[in-house]
């Protein structure tokens, strides 16, 4: 009886003690993408964003020539262990919702913490739209 309390407590210390990276399971499909292509760049609105911060935003600059449209959904990947990994939402469904961008202007996408599956923890992230990517790093 108390080698199956060991084990059950050893169980729920494990599950306890996990940490938001080992639950990170997706590789993102595209590990490799461009903060800018065809003058159309993204950024994140801030370099650095903590842990407790109520929403990540990354602005969009289209200095071409033509209209650059995209879904208005911004995505999250954070980086473990040199691999770019799909932050999950809480929710995922998502619209078809189309935004376009003139030329020479920005405009902005974002996401709150309250939609996403996990909290934040420090590290490296990118949010992404349409292949390119706005890294930033969160930290407590």
């Amino acid at each position: 009886m108390k080698k199956r309390r060991a084990v059950l407590f050893l169980l729920v210390f494990l599950v306890a003690c996990q940490s938001p990276e080992s639950q990170l399971t997706e590789k993102a499909q595209i590990q490799k993408r461009p903060q800018s292509e065809n003058g159309v760049m993204v950024t994140a609105e801030q370099e650095v964003y903590k842990t407790k911060a109520d929403k990540i935003m990354v602005l969009i600059h289209n200095d071409s020539d033509e209209e650059f449209s995209t879904g208005v959904h911004l995505f999250l990947e954070k980086k473990v262990y040199d691999m770019w990994h799909e932050f999950p939402y809480e929710h995922d469904v998502f619209t078809a919702e189309a935004m376009i961008i003139m030329p020479g202007e920005t405009s902005e996408l974002s996401v709150s913490v309250d939609e996403l599956k996990y909290d934040l923890t420090p590290g490296e992230y990118r949010g992404t739209i349409n292949g390119l990517a706005a890294p930033f790093r969160v930290e407590d």
